[in-house]
């Protein structure tokens, strides 16, 4: 897992910052979590030295730290959850408290008091003191405080946090057993010229192991970003590569400090792969989605909260240093789950998980595989909890860590990924709840099938390294995207009566998207309506970066098109998307590079001044290579005159293979009926096999999955009971009733014999009247804000293009059987038809992630 925290200390000048957490290739780890805490702070003018802190020095043990991480963890994740309602939280309290544990040796007087309240330190020293002197004769008590005292290193001489019980708590997580990998580096990197006190540099290379080394942001800052991506890239043996993306460290830039933290894990008893099978996980009472749910029975630190209802399951590591500890509410409910949330204290954390109240128990484990990400603006969750003063120009003091310059903090930001399969990790009263021990049944059932709460453990110090609340909702980019496909499709039915539709709303946002990016003021305002970007929560939305509002949006974009369209031997699947400005409106660089870096496409200056139509020959010619020549001329001559200033061009082109394949010699020509009275021929495919399918009586519809052969990618089919029926689905259909035709309760497997036609189909639409009866008006008219891309105040999309072609057709990895075979199974009882010989809707779906590829209407051969 890698973790990652940077700081940035700028000079204070009224202008915007940017940064962008990098999401990475994670590939299939062990057990992985990632995460990134971004701090970025900037000088206010210059101060005298600041008063030293009259606070008394008290330290405290390393137990006492695990107190103070855990502490503040709770309080970090309920700020976190009043504004995260319905998504998963996932964060690394222990990651954040060192990354403020080093921010807090710089700062001085309220600023570090307050740093110290968040953290819990004043709390947390006092209960060790108090620990420490418990007992202890009266004449001896003086005496053991002036030892702790004068025992203490100059480090900790002001506040109550003692960062040597942190870096010993470090140094213990880096001598872990050969079964983990967890390292932890910090590194400064300063400006040439910029001075750092002398006792800082001591102190954060004593206590955290920060190296000092110099850049020149100002004159090489692009060699400067690449180094430090470089040394984050080693640190994490390869997992983070791109860390600063162009753009996010500027040339004001003094002081970039970055902590970067890989762990590897295996669990102690592994999950046999052959065990894992699909089922249910219930959102709540009326929805749920399908996982891949892990088992294993064997004997594990079990304990029940009888007053919560509430099982916990202690799930170790290698050698049993970490644990994974899970807290499963008793039913399926947000209840249970939000009661367990509301008793959460560290007092009664320590109860629930303690030996005293866990016992060996033979437990059935079903534990789901699972990937979740999460990324959070902490600034004003830390200025809830009280840390104010460091947000504010005329409070901050971070005297401590430069003398020169006063510094104030401007953003942190974290972000957080985890991922859990089979062979590990590579990463009711409160004070009144009774633990107690079952006696029936012999064998306990952890059925985490319905969202839970789980926590990593270092059990020697027990100490919480990374925490998590889990209920596996659909990606906000999904809904997102879902719900703009459902949009773009009530706006072209309208104007495509009886007509085939196709199109990939997955394309066509990301193209939105590039243009968002550049968006500014009521142009982006009415952007982030339509593409429902306004319901994406923890997206960091508030942060004004110079790749847009937004940055994490794009990263998210571009994570899931990397996924999507990634080389594999069963499909063939190729978005373009490429922006063409009129050569005389000038582009700014910056934004160049960040179209580049994150949707790794390109704007390009064409002459629609003077040779409009070359430049329709040049977008034409480059979306036919782009498509593998399957669309041609996407612009008419018409489309482009000398008045264009800007054109956005979306392109998809998708070939797969069935996972079961259609025998060519059963296609057979049969009709089509478009409508009771009109009927055309087609080559109509024919399979006996195993599909999931629904039937829907209320909505006189069935629905059939026919998965293609990489398993990542299913084509749905919904089909009306009547040649006359599917007016009434399109009227109907929806995101939310979408999600709840297809939900694993609706469908189940059934042998079906399957009639699907032979289909070719290319789709070419102007989307400007679509986008605008959208509400996207300003980005088409003399009104668009565009000045993120270019300073012309004239600058507007003048078209926007879209080009879609699919062909499905026989061809899949294996063949459902021979033809006598297909004789024997037709005349089962249980063998149900799917004829999709009449107008029907389709849609194919990426399953990893339930985002909609490619959503159309098949009305006519």
């Amino acid at each position: 897992m890698p973790l990652q925290g940077i700081v940035q200390f700028h000079p204070f000048w009224p202008l915007g910052r940017e940064q962008e957490i990098a999401w990475e290739d994670m590939g299939k780890p062990v057990w992985e979590l990632v995460y990134r805490n971004v701090f970025v702070l900037k000088g206010v003018g210059c101060d005298g030295e600041s008063e030293q802190s009259s606070q008394t020095a008290v330290g405290f043990t390393m137990g006492s730290t695990s107190r103070m991480i855990t502490e503040f963890c709770l309080d970090l994740y309920k700020k976190i959850n009043r504004t995260a309602e319905g998504q998963n939280i996932v964060f690394s309290p222990m990651s954040i408290s060192a990354s403020l544990g080093l921010i807090l040796l710089g700062a001085r007087n309220n600023t570090a008091a307050q740093i110290e309240k968040v953290l819990h330190a004043s709390n947390a020293a006092r209960k060790s003191l108090e620990s420490e002197l418990e007992g202890a004769d009266p004449e001896n008590k003086s005496e053991l405080n002036q030892e702790r005292e004068s025992s203490l290193s100059p480090c900790n001489t002001d506040g109550d946090l003692n960062h040597e019980a942190f870096h010993a708590l470090l140094l213990q997580l880096q001598n872990l057993d050969k079964d983990y990998v967890l390292s932890l580096a910090n590194n400064l990197f300063i400006q040439q010229g910029f001075e750092l006190n002398q006792k800082y540099l001591m102190c954060s290379k004593d206590l955290y192991g920060a190296a000092l080394e110099t850049m020149d942001f100002q004159r090489a800052l692009e060699a400067s970003r690449l180094k430090i991506n470089d040394w984050v890239e080693s640190e994490t043996q390869g997992k983070i590569k791109e860390l600063f993306a162009p753009g996010v460290i500027d040339s004001h830039a003094v002081l970039v400090l970055v902590n970067a933290i890989y762990f590897k894990a295996s669990w102690e008893h592994k999950f046999e792969g052959k065990n894992t099978v699909q089922r249910d996980f219930k959102l709540n009472q009326n929805e749920s989605k399908p996982v891949q749910m892990m088992h294993q029975k064997g004997t594990f630190k079990y304990g029940y909260i009888e007053e919560l209802g509430t099982q916990v399951l202690e799930l170790p590591y290698a050698q049993k240093l970490l644990s994974m500890i899970i807290l499963l509410p008793g039913d399926g409910s947000t209840s249970g789950l939000e009661q367990t949330e509301s008793t959460m204290t560290y007092e009664n954390l320590m109860l629930w998980f303690s030996s005293e109240h866990m016992f060996d128990t033979i437990v059935e484990v079903y534990l789901p595989q699972f990937k979740l990400e999460g990324t959070f603006n902490l600034n004003e969750v830390l200025k809830a909890m009280g840390m104010t003063d460091i947000f504010n120009e005329s409070k901050a003091d971070l005297s401590a860590l430069s003398s020169g310059k006063s510094l104030v903090l401007s953003n942190i930001v974290h972000k957080a990924y985890v991922e859990v399969n089979e062979e590990g990790t590579t990463a009711a009263a409160a004070t009144g709840a009774t633990i107690v021990r079952r006696s029936l049944p012999l064998i306990e059932v952890f059925m985490a099938d319905h969202p839970f709460l789980f926590f990593i453990r270092h059990n020697p110090t027990n100490t919480i390294l990374f925490f998590d609340n889990t209920d596996f909702r659909m990606g906000s980019i999904s809904a997102a995207n879902a719900e703009f496909c459902f949009d773009v499709f009530n706006e072209l039915k309208v104007q495509h009566t009886n007509e085939n539709i196709l199109y990939s709303p997955l394309s066509i946002i990301a193209a939105l998207a590039m243009v968002y990016m550049g968006a500014r003021g009521n142009t982006e305002y009415q952007m982030e309506k339509a593409l429902h970007f306004d319901n994406i929560a923890g997206l960091g939305g508030s942060i004004q970066t110079k790749c847009g509002k937004s940055v994490n949006i794009h990263i998210l974009f571009k994570e899931l098109l990397s996924d999507i369209t990634a080389s594999k031997a069963n499909y063939s699947l190729h978005i373009a998307n490429r922006l063409y400005a009129e050569k005389s409106s000038p582009v700014l660089p910056i934004y160049l590079k960040c179209v580049k870096k994150l949707y790794r496409a390109g704007l390009e200056t064409v002459n629609f001044k003077t040779a409009s139509d070359q430049a329709r020959q040049l977008i034409n010619s480059w979306v036919e290579k782009q498509t593998e020549g399957q669309i041609k001329d996407l612009l008419v001559p018409s489309s482009i005159d000398q008045d264009t200033t800007m054109v956005l061009v979306n392109a998809i082109y998708f070939k797969g293979m069935w996972k079961t394949a259609f025998n060519s010699e059963d296609t057979r020509e049969m009709p089509f009926s478009m409508t009771k009275q009109e009927s055309k021929p087609v080559q109509m495919m024919c399979l006996n096999d195993t599909f999931n399918m629904a039937t829907l009586p209320a909505e006189k519809m069935r629905i059939l999955e026919l998965p293609y052969a990489s398993g990542e990618l299913s084509m749905l089919v919904l089909l009306p009971d009547e040649v006359s029926g599917l007016e009434r689905i399109e009227k109907t259909i929806s995101f939310e009733k979408l999600t709840e035709w297809t939900n694993p309760n609706t469908m189940d497997k059934r042998r079906v014999k399957v009639y699907l036609p032979r289909m070719k189909i290319e789709e070419k639409y102007n989307l400007t009247s679509v986008l605008m009866a959208m509400g996207m008006t300003d980005l088409f008219s003399r009104s668009a804000n565009l000045t993120g891309i270019s300073s012309a105040e004239s600058l507007k999309i003048s078209q926007a293009m879209h080009g879609a072609f699919m062909e499905l057709s026989e061809e899949g990895t294996e063949m459902a059987g021979s033809t006598g075979m297909i004789e024997d199974i037709k005349h089962s009882p249980e063998l149900e038809e799917f004829r999709a010989d009449h107008p029907f809707l389709f849609l194919i779906n990426h399953n990893p992630t339930n985002t909609i590829v490619y959503f159309g209407r098949y009305w006519s051969p």
